[in-house]
């Protein structure tokens, strides 16, 4: 089970980081609003495959049994990620990747850990703590090189 998580860990934190590479060199040569128009397309597309040819019977049940509060957070949900989706692309046509990428993973660390003991009620132990002690100013030694 471990090695389970470090493998999926690995393949997604490779994953990740080609995946800005790959957007980056994408959005040099189109507008990444059309390039944000195309990853839709084809995510829907696949999307579509998978519903067609896996058992989907049960996927729109679920839809049903939601309440109001359910929906009004899938819609913020769908909104955050647009939004963080379209500011990233913008980011990454217009600077370099090894810049934009670890101020935004680190930031983003840090506010996930303010939200997540704020918000959600989450235990922050010594070595959070610590770790977020090294990004902070990480962040700024990082983003003041531009």
């Amino acid at each position: 089970m471990i090695t389970q998580f470090y493998f999926l860990l690995i393949i997604g934190i490779l994953a990740a980081s080609f995946q800005d590479f790959y957007v980056r060199k994408t959005v040099k040569y189109i507008d990444y609003k059309l390039f944000y128009l195309w990853r839709m397309l084809i995510t829907s597309i696949c999307l579509g495959a998978i519903l067609y040819f896996f058992d989907s019977s049960n996927v729109f049940k679920y839809l049903y049994v939601w309440n109001i509060n359910n929906y009004f957070w899938a819609f913020i949900t769908i909104l955050t990620v647009f939004i963080f989706i379209l500011t990233r692309y913008f980011l990454l046509e217009n600077y370099e990747t090894s810049y934009i990428i670890p101020i935004i993973s680190s930031s983003s660390i840090i506010l996930s850990l303010i939200i997540g003991y704020f918000i959600l009620n989450e235990k922050i132990d010594k070595y959070k703590i610590i770790g977020s002690t090294f990004l902070l100013p990480g962040i700024f030694i990082f983003s003041g090189s531009k």
